[in-house]
């Protein structure tokens, strides 16, 4: 290395090629195992280990590889490709420093059992926020990390969906042993630890207790979730149009009018747009009895999506010229099925009717 005429800036020789910290295009001939082996961090590679260089690259351990992997997956590694200097720094470094101390530079720590766990993960290269996840795991310690520590195998899925657990035991061993007992995927592991922490805090033990030793604690999940009271009907029912305020009212309603309601997977999906807001259900109480549903339209209020008959029968014109009657003069509803005619029918003098298509 020799300096520059700049106080600031050094000159490296590259390969033997002198460069002041000017930008290079990177080298991209990787050999077909060194590409392979690198996955990811290929351009990253390319550039540090440049021309000979990737024969150490390759000679190194597996788990040497997967420390620099992770270096260069840290949020403090900076970007090599594309910069000689950088790139030629990037070597000394990876070169001659311990895993511990290039770890504790990327992330601001070495957790216990990181450099151990990296020597674990095969020739490959992982995703890089696979190796994020893992300093994450065994940073935050708890069941995440127990499990980090004996598990025979680290799948990018596993580490990903490990580091969306909540530190607390209460809920994340649960999450951890019913994944390992097949009831769901690593990814859903966070979610389902996250629910269960609140279902705890809303509504103690009890339903917890139940989720967890359901056949299928995910849908039992979910149903217990759709047990909360339903939000306030939009708009009060009249004398013919009755708002479906509760679970069981609706779970009755789709028994009467044998509708697709009665199929759990549809009353699952039905239910939590309830919960959330976004749909509410009326019954029509005419001569032609209907089951009614509604959907948010934004800040604009309701929209009919839906009206039928039993078992989805078609509405004949005389009950959904009432229906139609009833509700357009409610501010906050457009009684149509399809919404996109809103603002044709809005720029109209002509009585709202439901569409016929």
């Amino acid at each position: 290395m020799t300096k520059s005429r700049f106080a600031d800036e050094e000159t490296l020789t590259v390969d033997g090629d002198t460069r002041a910290g000017r930008e290079v295009e990177p080298f991209r001939g990787l050999n077909t195992v060194a590409d392979f082996i690198s996955g990811d961090f290929s351009g990253d590679v390319a550039a540090i280990w440049r021309g000979n260089r990737v024969g150490e690259y390759l000679a190194a351990s597996d788990a040497r590889r997967h420390i620099w992997h992770a270096w260069l997956a840290g949020p403090a590694s900076g970007a090599v490709q594309g910069d000689a200097v950088s790139a030629e720094r990037a070597y000394r470094l990876l070169s001659s420093t311990s895993g511990r101390a290039l770890m504790a530079q990327a992330y601001g720590l070495c957790p216990p059992g990181l450099v151990k766990s990296l020597g674990r993960l095969g020739a490959p290269a992982r995703r890089r926020g696979a190796y994020r996840a893992l300093v994450k795991v065994l940073a935050g310690g708890g069941p995440a990390a127990k499990h980090v520590h004996h598990a025979k195998a680290l799948a990018d899925e596993l580490l990903l969906g490990l580091a969306t657990l909540p530190r607390d035991f209460a809920s994340a061993g649960p999450a951890i042993q019913l994944f390992l007992e097949g009831a769901f995927g690593a990814q859903k592991m966070g979610a389902f630890a996250w629910a269960l922490s609140r279902i705890r805090a809303l509504y103690g033990e009890a339903p917890v207790a139940r989720i967890v030793e359901a056949s299928d604690p995910w849908v039992a999940l979910w149903d217990t979730l759709y047990t909360v009271d339903f939000p306030t009907p939009p708009w009060l029912g009249t004398a013919r149009l009755t708002a479906v305020d509760s679970r069981r009212h609706l779970i009755e309603a789709a028994a009467r009018f044998q509708n697709c309601l009665a199929r759990p997977d549809y009353a699952r999906t039905a239910l939590r747009r309830i919960v959330d807001g976004r749909a509410y259900f009326y019954e029509w109480g005419g001569d032609e009895p209907a089951l009614l549903e509604f959907r948010r339209a934004g800040s604009l209020g309701w929209h009919l999506v839906a009206a039928s008959g039993a078992r989805n029968q078609w509405l004949s014109e005389r009950t959904r010229t009432e229906i139609a009657g009833t509700i357009e003069g409610l501010a906050n509803v457009c009684p149509l099925l399809d919404q996109n005619s809103i603002g044709f029918q809005i720029g109209t003098e002509e009585r709202l009717y439901l569409n016929e298509e």
